[in-house]
């Protein structure tokens, strides 16, 4: 019986340090179970983690290459360049100094004020019209070179036409004087040759018994015999068919008188003279003569005569 309990008693210790391992064991076994499920909890976190950061990258890698791709067709279409051929023209920036030339441009610009939104629209409406206006310009400075082109050959040509002229003149010149004075000699003198259009012209004149001298130096009755020698010699140049002369040899001396009176004479058979004259010595050369009388205050009449072959024929009085 004793044997029996002592058996049980040993059966019972051995059974509890079999409990005693096993749970020790259990105890073990969920302990490392619970590491490992908290071990699996963090390596779950962590995959959770490492996709979300795969994720972002993707869709910022995803964001860069739309970037890239913009940037490419942008330098494309405005430089016309590649990626490669651009990368090969870049160059390294100072970043610090870089920013600081930001900051200053952005002050320049906060200088500059309010922007004008349709400064843009003004600039296009502006440079059309310089555009136009420069256009304009051009044309007008071509005409204008076309023009002192035209005006060089015009006084190039006035040049050669009036120094032709102006040497028949003067020969005319010499003899109408020599016939009207009845001898001495007269020129005329461009003042400057090299400006023949523009420059004043001197009449130099020496009558019988004086010396050659300018017109202003000569007297009333030779300055008046002068000029009328350079009007025929004028009108010699070109006769006129008519030629009206009022009272021209009114300062001239009888003598001087008759001689202007007989060249007229001579000239009347190309061109029909009409002289305004008080006179005798014009008078007697006229073919016909025009007077006026007043008798009586207020009432004037008018006194023809025409000489011909058959003597003096007078027209009747006509009142007015």
């Amino acid at each position: 019986m004793q044997a029996q309990i002592a058996s049980d008693t040993a059966l019972t210790t051995a059974e509890k340090e079999a409990q005693r391992k096993i749970e020790e064991e259990r105890q073990t076994v969920s302990a490392s179970l619970y590491e490992q499920r908290a071990r699996r909890e963090e390596l779950l976190t962590s995959t959770r983690d490492l996709a979300d950061r795969i994720h972002k990258q993707e869709m910022t890698q995803s964001k860069l290459e739309m970037e890239l791709g913009s940037m490419q067709d942008h330098i494309w279409n405005e430089y016309e360049l590649t990626y490669e051929n651009a990368a090969a023209l870049k160059h390294e920036i100072a970043v610090g100094a870089s920013n600081a030339r930001v900051n200053e441009i952005r002050q320049e610009i906060k200088g500059l004020g309010n922007i004008n939104l349709s400064s843009i629209d003004e600039y296009k409406s502006v440079f059309e019209r310089h555009s136009e206006l420069f256009t304009q310009c051009e044309d007008l400075n071509n005409a204008k070179r076309d023009l002192e082109t035209l005006i060089v050959e015009l006084t190039e040509t006035m040049e050669s036409v009036f120094l032709k002229q102006f040497e028949l003149i003067q020969q005319n010149f010499s003899s109408t004087f020599a016939e009207l004075f009845g001898g001495g000699q007269a020129e005329l003198r461009l003042a400057d040759k090299n400006d023949v259009l523009g420059c004043d012209i001197d009449i130099i004149a020496q009558p019988p018994g004086k010396k050659l001298q300018l017109l202003t130096l000569l007297s009333g009755g030779e300055r008046t015999l002068t000029a009328i020698a350079l009007l025929f010699a004028m009108l010699k140049l070109k006769p006129p068919a008519f030629c009206m002369l009022d009272e021209i040899e009114s300062a001239l001396d009888e003598a001087n008188v008759s001689r202007f009176a007989d060249y007229v004479k001579r000239y009347s058979d190309g061109t029909q003279f009409i002289l305004i004259t008080h006179r005798k010595g014009s008078m007697e050369v006229c073919d016909t003569l025009y007077g006026v009388s007043m008798e009586e205050k207020g009432v004037s009449k008018v006194v023809s005569a025409r000489f011909g072959e058959n003597g003096i024929t007078t027209a009747p009085e006509q009142a007015s």
